[in-house]
């Protein structure tokens, strides 16, 4: 399953402050702990480890292309944070 493979190379890296939510978008987004720049952060690392797994194993585009959708608007969520 691309999606359930893809997710695992979604999580923030380790060094990145994380909270007990899970690892997903919306939970990077509703993360209390962590600034602005930080989920800013962890979204583009997410991103970053989304394109090499995808160029890595070659999955679909179009799930790929859902998967950078969910990260840009997250990012774009976390962009509208005061």
């Amino acid at each position: 399953n691309v999606k359930a493979v893809a997710t695992l190379f979604l999580e923030p890296m380790k060094e990145a402050p994380m909270s007990n939510e899970s690892l997903s978008t919306d939970a990077i987004v509703h993360d209390a702990n962590s600034t602005k720049s930080e989920k800013l952060e962890r979204l583009n690392d997410m991103g970053y480890e989304l394109k090499r797994f995808a160029t890595k194993n070659e999955a679909s585009a179009d799930e790929v292309e859902h998967q950078v959708a969910e990260i840009n608007a997250a990012k774009a969520r976390v962009e509208k944070e005061g």
